[in-house]
């Protein structure tokens, strides 16, 4: 089965299927374990999570030189490609895929439902497979999260913090994810990640974690840090309020709070600890007023 030319945009098609709680999925089994396939026409090429193949150590996965682009035209990772015999209604299907690190769950794309000349109707919700009649399921059940994994294993000196390189993985390669926040949380004791706005690109995404402990702590390669949360910007849509106070904030004389708090030091206060004050009382004078106000 010929698949897509290289450099293939999977964000080409838009997808026929709503995902919320439509009949999106089938269920199938893969050496006698349940594996829910995602039906995606939006999504030319079928793919397979790198996890899945790493589960199943007898499945063959072989070098491939495809590239894929999702919506937002950021690469995915193409970690080879493999047939896999998957069994549906006890008829066995063997499944050409990419395998890819990048995606959550089995995507059985448009190539895989033109190759068993699947009819949906969309309406009713039939599908037929090969001329037969195939029961869907809703994603109900079959829940996935984007996680957040380490790009490479990194090391984090005592007593510090450290932005690492992260990935997050996609539910969808046709549509863009949009903007997302790791939340702050402890990932061991001593270790604590930081809450972090996520940008729309799954690679190369910089995460901000704290080692609070007397020895360096190392997290290994793919180890996950949290789950990436959409978010949705809110932007003050009164310009005027927001340039009034601005005029009313520079109108008003700077307020001096580094003196009053250098004098309420203790004696015992080194000159490096008095200078490390300083700094921050400069970097976070808008926080602190605030909070004094």
């Amino acid at each position: 089965m010929g698949g897509p030319p290289p450099g293939n945009n999977l964000a080409n098609k838009e997808s026929k299927n709503p995902r919320g709680e439509a009949n999106v999925y089938i269920k199938t089994k893969l050496f006698g374990k349940e594996i829910p396939c995602l039906l995606d026409s939006g999504c030319d090429t079928t793919m397979v999570p790198k996890k899945l193949t790493d589960r199943f150590r007898r499945i063959v996965v072989m070098p491939s030189a495809q590239s894929i682009l999702a919506a937002n035209d950021t690469p995915i990772r193409v970690n080879g490609e493999s047939r896999l015999p998957f069994v549906l209604q006890d008829r066995c299907i063997r499944t050409r895929a990419l395998v890819s690190e990048d995606i959550e769950e089995v995507m059985l794309g448009a190539d895989w439902l033109e190759a068993h000349e699947c009819v949906w109707d969309f309406r009713t919700g039939n599908l037929t497979i090969d001329g037969l009649n195939t029961v869907t399921q809703s994603r109900k059940g079959y829940f996935k999260c984007r996680r957040v994994l380490m790009r490479e294993c990194q090391e984090i000196p005592p007593r510090s913090e450290k932005e690492v390189m992260a990935r997050v993985t996609l539910l969808s390669t046709h549509e863009s994810p949009g903007e997302a926040i790791i939340d702050a949380k402890k990932f061991r004791p001593g270790l604590y990640i930081a809450r972090t706005l996520l940008p729309e690109n799954h690679r190369d995404v910089k995460v901000r974690i704290a080692n609070t402990t007397s020895k360096p702590q190392t997290i290994p390669l793919d180890a996950c840090l949290g789950q990436a949360m959409p978010v949705t910007n809110v932007i003050q849509v009164n310009s005027d309020l927001r340039n009034t106070a601005e005029a009313t904030s520079c109108d008003q004389p700077p307020v001096d709070i580094i003196d009053p708090v250098l004098q309420k030091l203790p004696s015992d206060v080194t000159p490096n600890q008095r200078e490390r004050i300083v700094d921050f009382l400069e970097e976070f004078d808008d926080i602190v007023l605030k909070r004094n106000l």
